[in-house]
């Protein structure tokens, strides 16, 4: 096995993926208490997220990316 190997298969269906989580803040006020309260996934599109801010009540959504797609956004963005 080499370092590039994964320990499981990715094809085992007993085993979740794992996602990285990355905490996120309101963007109107900062707070890092989001509440999510819809996830929309289609076949092919990147789940999408709406959370509610419990501290300021401000509505906003994120995305989710595959590996691939967040290293060409931080490539763009940064």
């Amino acid at each position: 096995m080499t370092n590039n190997e994964p320990f499981v298969p990715e094809s085992d269906e007993r085993f979740l993926t794992i996602v990285p989580f990355l905490p996120f803040r309101c963007p109107q006020c900062g707070s890092s208490k989001p509440k999510t309260y819809t996830v929309r996934q289609h076949q092919g599109v990147p789940a999408t997220r709406h959370h509610q801010c419990q501290s300021c009540g401000q509505r906003y959504k994120s995305i989710e990316l595959r590996r691939e797609e967040l290293k060409a956004w931080v490539d763009r963005n940064m």
